[in-house]
């Protein structure tokens, strides 16, 4: 997709009258999707549209978040110190994001980053940048951050110039101060310290070229990790799970045993009267939380809430009150406790619509029935939990006027809008201040606790604090799909790609705060090599478990089906399985990727399994929504005798443009093979017909400590490209990898996941 974006653009450039070295000049800003203002790519097409229209071009969308808080002061401030705040919209989950940004506006006011503080989203007070996800911090973040600085510094620079009475061309500015010709100096803190900027971001800002950058693009330390291993002077790191306020009380939640069950009896009146229980409340979620989670149906058992003066309290009434209960049975889930039944149930179920999802071309099934080989397969991808480290935690203090939550949360406009609908309350009513938790992925925008905390506290009026227990994360919970991938494609006789075509079912990938059913699965994730025809269909159905976002949303099942359905063409074709890939690929990106994970690995062409039990695996992804590029390739080990998969090695290759923390990258393609290597050996949600059954992690097994690869990473940098996503890309390839890989080792193919001991064990005897 690029390469067409860059054809058109270079057109577009040529008719404008720009030079090819103009164009070259910019061209590096528009891959990320968000220009960076002040390049010349920046107004490009409009500029072309506008020579054939005979009208003025029209200006580019402001960076995220300056159209709604266009005032300088809301972005950046200069303390009476020296020192500057950072306020923006994005949060810190623990993938170093804040170091990034932070950089970002060093970088623009000539600061060191350690006089730049990071301030924590408080939604009534930050920019409005949406949520924290997407892989888009940096790349969609990143550039309101940019011109928020270099305006400010453009701003103090002036201030400098009028008071020492020269020019601006005659300053310097190193570590807050600016120097004139004579020497003479004045400070940041001198200028403005203490006070506001009064004039709006000048999105037309003339921001530091590349070349010249000395922070950006180097390994910063994470700033966040200091005070969390140390402590914060004169106290602790603030998690969301240690803030206290006046008044506080505790809650803890009796949930149904089966989704739907109602109580028959229940002590709950002699339970209010137990020591330090201030009181019992039942909420029924059902009609009045529209607007807030459209599959809140599946919660409309009643759940009830023990409110006490201390955690201990709470906890001993809740035995006591579980003890005293009984409820209505309830048979609402499929019952299904495999991937297989999982597969089977999704695809029974009837489509509440059918989508193309991304380009579609050609017609596939003429290609293929003219093919010299084809090929049909089936693959499956079961339910998965998000399974933080640590459960679910929120503070609400509601009065009549006001809501203030303190939350975790990654999409925190989002949960204010919910909030503010389930209290009956306006948004600028409700305040969400956010503060760390554990690290996950897509789990912090469903908030539950925040809801609960919320509910509980406009009903007793006074702050409650709601704490989730491991179980309650597993069992009730938002899910990540099961999806099931009926693939068919064709191959020529010299070995030439010729088409695939892809029947998907899934429910949707968005289901938390602020999102919508029916979103999009994946698709930015279609393979990427050349063919003849493609097509993408989605049907889109509606499972008995409330669904979520989840790191790469269906992209990880996505890639983890075409990427080995690439693999068994290749076979197919009798070719080398990376050589298939780079024979089909014309995208130089995706072509350096390959080679250079390749070359890391030491890779030696084979066109058959080698059956030994070590195999190697090959997977690309072309994520064109995060702009980024990544190959890994891996030495796969199967045990024949007790089916056990272990990965040995990986290489990685990544390419996101502008590395605006090297280090940074390289943990998070590091974290993202590990967790989708998790997610591919390990993991799928149980369930009967009234729940699901895993309650721990050991009945929800995930990777452990000692089955961690050696993972060898080459980071690409392209710094005049901009800076594309990182969180996700890395995640998406590690399925049709160890896919590919075991079928190296056996000759078997597995297309179900997880690749357990006995799944494996079966596939063997089976062959």
């Amino acid at each position: 997709m690029e390469d067409r974006v860059l054809e058109q653009l270079h057109e577009a450039a040529t008719k404008s009258g720009l030079t090819r070295a103009q164009f070259l000049k910019g061209a590096g800003a528009l891959v990320v999707g968000i220009s960076v203002v002040g390049s010349t790519l920046a107004s490009l097409t409009g500029t072309a549209a506008a020579a054939s229209s005979g009208t003025a071009p029209s200006a580019p969308p402001p960076p995220l978040g300056v159209a709604t808080t266009p005032n300088l002061s809301g972005w950046i401030v200069v303390n009476a110190d020296g020192s500057v705040d950072l306020i923006q919209g994005k949060r810190e989950l623990g993938t170093g994001v804040a170091t990034g940004l932070v950089q970002i506006a060093a970088e623009e006011l000539y600061l060191p980053v350690a006089s730049v503080k990071f301030q924590t989203v408080n939604t009534l007070t930050s920019p409005n940048q949406g949520g924290t996800d997407g892989s888009t911090t940096i790349s969609a973040g990143g550039p309101a951050v940019r011109v928020a600085a270099a305006t400010a510094y453009q701003t103090l620079l002036a201030m400098a110039a009028k008071q020492l009475g020269v020019t601006t061309a005659q300053l310097s500015a190193k570590n807050g101060t600016f120097t004139g010709p004579s020497g003479q100096t004045v400070t940041f803190a001198s200028l403005i310290g203490g006070q506001q900027f009064s004039v709006p971001v000048n999105t037309s800002v003339e921001v530091k070229p590349w070349q010249q950058y000395t922070v950006v693009g180097t390994s910063v330390p994470r700033l966040d990790l200091p005070t969390k291993f140390t402590g914060a002077p004169g106290g602790v790191f603030e998690y969301t799970t240690n803030i206290r306020v006046p008044g506080m009380l505790h809650a803890r939640f009796m949930r149904p045993p089966a989704y739907g069950a109602t109580i028959v009896s229940s002590n709950i009146d002699a339970v209010k009267k137990l020591p330090g229980v201030h009181d019992v409340i039942t909420l029924n979620y059902g009609p009045q939380m529209k607007g807030w989670q459209a599959a809140w149906t599946m919660n409309q058992g009643q759940f009830v809430a023990v409110v006490a003066d201390t955690e201990g309290h709470a906890l001993s009434a809740l035995a006591t009150l579980k003890a005293g209960t009984t409820w209505t049975n309830a048979s609402t889930l499929p019952g299904a406790d495999t991937t297989e039944a999982q597969g089977a149930y999704i695809k029974g179920l009837t489509p509440v619509k059918t989508v193309v999802e991304g380009a579609a071309f050609g017609d596939v099934a003429t290609t293929v029935a003219g093919a010299a080989k084809s090929l049909q397969a089936s693959y499956l991808t079961p339910w998965h939990v998000n399974g933080p480290i640590g459960p679910s935690v929120a503070l609400a203090d509601v009065t009549a006027s006001k809501a203030t939550i303190y939350s975790v949360t990654q999409n925190p406009y989002g949960v204010q809008a919910g909030i503010a609908a389930a209290l009956g309350m306006q948004p600028s009513q409700v305040d969400i201040i956010t503060y760390d938790g554990s690290g996950q992925y897509g789990r912090t925008g469903s908030a539950d606790a925040d809801l609960e905390a919320a509910l509980l506290s406009q009903q007793i009026g006074r702050p409650v604090r709601v704490q989730w227990m491991r179980a309650e994360e597993f069992q009730w919970g938002p899910v990540r799909t099961p999806m099931t991938f009926d693939m068919t494609g064709g191959v020529d006789a010299n070995g030439n790609l010729l088409a695939w075509g892809s029947n998907i079912y899934s429910d949707s990938h968005l289901g938390a705060v602020g999102f919508m059913f029916g979103a999009t699965y994946g698709g930015a994730i279609l393979p990427p090599y050349n063919v003849k025809a493609q097509k993408a269909n989605v049907n889109y159905v509606k499972t008995a478990l409330r669904v979520t976002n989840m790191r790469t949303l269906g992209a990880f099942q996505t890639v983890s089906a075409h990427e080995a359905f690439i693999d068994e063409l290749a076979y197919l074709a009798g070719v080398d399985p990376l050589t298939f890939r780079l024979n089909n690929l014309t995208n130089e990106r995706a072509i350096n990727v390959l080679e250079a994970a390749a070359d890391k690995f030491g890779y030696k062409p084979h066109t058959g399994p080698r059956g030994n039990g070590t195999g190697v695996g090959v997977a690309l992804v072309v994520d064109a929504r995060a702009q980024t590029y990544v190959a890994h390739i891996a030495e796969v080990n199967v045990d024949k005798k007790t089916g056990q998969v272990s990965v040995s090695r990986v290489s990685v290759a990544h390419d996101c443009g502008l590395m605006v923390n090297p280090d940074a990258v390289l943990n998070q393609v590091q974290g993202g093979t590990i967790q989708s290597l998790s997610w591919t050996l390990h993991e799928m949600l149980p369930q009967n017909k009234q729940i699901v059954t895993a309650v721990d992690w050991f009945t929800y097994p995930i990777l452990r400590y000692p089955e961690v690869p050696q993972i060898d990473v080459t980071l690409i940098n392209r710094p005049s490209m901009g800076t594309s996503g990182v969180g996700e890309p890395a995640s998406m390839g590690m399925g049709a990898v160890i896919s590919n890989g075991v079928y190296d080792a056996t000759g078997v193919r597995m297309r179900a996941m997880p690749f357990t001991p006995a799944r494996v064990l079966a596939a063997l005897k089976n062959a």
